[in-house]
């Protein structure tokens, strides 16, 4: 369901994340926020103003979400479950909450085992290594099991349960992102045997929420944005 969720107070009023001006790892937080009716600072750095920041982090790496009192927690999915649990996406229930807890891992793998794919080869080699992995090795299994899991433990568009989890967030940026053209390689061809993954991207796309931060995200950002992510409520 489609709710307009209120303001969140507490920890995350007047937060600030930190990232590239990309979605990459920055964009599920970011549609986390938004969904949660979170004002915050979207803080888009260069990569050339990182080097600069980059000793002042916890780790040493990006996204961080900075607190009104100034304390830092850096990882994203630390983050979006900080987020969840102050919004409501974040399941209550024990079990339902290793559900995403362990989805959300599973869903981090697919774009290191995409990256991981052609590693080290010459560009034409390392596309069509690639290629085979989204269309019959590692990446194309990986997404198979994800299919089936979502199928046993999610409904009505959404990965777990039948209400928006950072799970899917998380899910529909990664597919948006993959399919974009980032990955030499891989394209939205890769998502298309997985009816019920691409279904949460479509539900996540039309949620009230995050249809309006796209639409409301500054020019210049948008220029870095691909089709498929301001678009997302679309089908691939």
């Amino acid at each position: 369901p489609d709710v307009p969720p209120t303001t969140a107070m507490g920890l995350l009023a007047n937060c600030k994340l930190t990232y590239f001006g990309l979605a990459g790892r920055g964009d599920p937080i970011r549609l986390a926020l938004a969904h949660g009716g979170v004002e915050f600072t979207d803080n888009r750095v260069s990569f050339p103003d990182w080097g600069a920041m980059k000793s002042g982090t916890p780790f040493g790496q990006l996204p961080v979400l900075e607190l009104a009192d100034g304390s830092m927690i850096s990882q994203m999915k630390a983050i979006l479950r900080l987020i969840g649990k102050e919004t409501g996406s974040y399941p209550k229930d024990d079990l339902a909450a290793a559900r995403v807890d362990e989805l959300m891992d599973a869903i981090d793998d697919i774009s290191q085992l995409v990256n991981a794919a052609g590693r080290g080869m010459e560009q034409a080699e390392k596309e069509a290594a690639r290629k085979e992995a989204v269309s019959s090795g590692s990446v194309f299994n990986l997404l198979t099991n994800i299919e089936a899991y979502i199928s046993k433990h999610g409904q009505d568009g959404f990965c777990i349960g039948d209400s928006p989890t950072i799970a899917d967030f998380q899910l529909a940026v990664v597919i948006s992102f993959v399919s974009s053209g980032f990955f030499d390689g891989v394209d939205s061809s890769a998502f298309k045997p997985f009816p019920v993954m691409c279904k949460v991207r479509k539900t996540v796309g039309r949620l009230q929420a995050v249809t309006k931060f796209y639409e409301g995200m500054a020019p210049e950002d948008k220029e870095k944005y691909s089709s498929l992510l301001m678009k997302m409520g679309e089908d691939l």
